[in-house]
């Protein structure tokens, strides 16, 4: 039988950085980043289910746009 010791790989030190603990007081930290993120999904009616259409803006970026008012851009290329 596995012990819950030898069933977990080690972790660095520095994992620690990115526990809960580390970074809810951190409001540039990856998590407070996505509880932004899920507060704004939940108050835009326009992120949840429905049509979405995709547009072409070129290789470097994704474009769609969804019902009502939401339009997102992404761009994979050169800052412009």
């Amino acid at each position: 039988m596995v012990t819950p010791e030898e069933a977990w790989l080690p972790q660095p030190s520095w994992w620690g950085e990115y526990s809960v603990e580390s970074q809810d007081q951190d409001p540039q930290s990856s998590l407070n980043m996505y509880r932004k993120a899920l507060e704004i999904r939940r108050k835009e009616r326009d992120l949840g289910d429905g049509d979405m259409e995709w547009i072409d803006f070129g290789p470097e970026v994704l474009a769609f746009r969804r019902s009502g008012q939401f339009l997102c851009l992404v761009n994979f290329g050169e800052p412009i």
